[in-house]
């Protein structure tokens, strides 16, 4: 499975984490760009099984698109709770 999921507006940073230190196992990679609503500053997100997890501010030349993929198997709902 692999899925990419839009982020059209600025994360709740407190939801966010939350369901980032809570990834379902089958939940392999994650990765991506985002803003949260409390910051003007872009995050990049890097997730890597065994427990590999990192959401650190980054200046880039241009702006990417906010998104997150994750790669692994099943459990497409796992994005319902952004």
């Amino acid at each position: 499975m692999v899925a990419t999921i839009p982020l059209p507006r600025p994360l709740n940073r407190a939801r966010f984490l939350e369901w980032f230190e809570r990834l379902p196992d089958g939940i392999e990679r994650v990765k991506g760009f985002c803003r949260f609503a409390d910051s003007n500053v872009l995050h990049e997100v890097q997730f890597s099984r065994p427990a590999w997890r990192w959401v650190g501010a980054i200046q880039l030349r241009e702006e990417p698109d906010h998104a997150l993929v994750l790669i692994g198997q099943g459990e497409r709902e796992v994005y319902a709770h952004l």
